[in-house]
C-alpha cells in the first residue's frame, strides 16, 4: 500500500505529464510509477560504479533477478 506522500507525489508527476505532454508508445498520457522511478535508479547506480551488492543494499526489495537485469542493460549500453 502506498503511503499519503507516495501518492501525493505520483499526483504531481502525473499533473506534470499532462501539462507537458509526456504520452507513452500508445500515445496516452504516461503515468508514473514508484517502481519505475526504482528501477531507473537501480541502473543508475550501476552506471555510477556501484557493484551489485551495493545497488541491492541500496534499493530496497530488489531481487537478484534484477539486478541482473540491470548489469546486463549497463554492459549493452557500454
Amino acid at each position: 500500500m502506498a503511503s499519503k506522500y507516495q501518492l501525493s507525489f505520483l499526483r504531481n508527476l502525473d499533473s506534470f505529464a499532462e501539462k507537458t505532454n509526456i504520452i507513452d508508445e500508445k500515445g496516452n498520457r504516461f503515468h508514473f510509477t514508484t517502481t519505475g522511478f526504482k528501477h531507473r535508479y537501480g541502473l543508475k547506480l550501476f552506471k555510477m560504479g556501484l557493484n551489485m551488492a551495493q545497488v541491492q543494499k541500496t534499493i530496497a526489495n530488489v531481487t537478484s533477478e534484477m539486478l541482473m537485469k540491470y548489469a546486463r542493460i549497463f554492459q549493452k549500453d557500454m
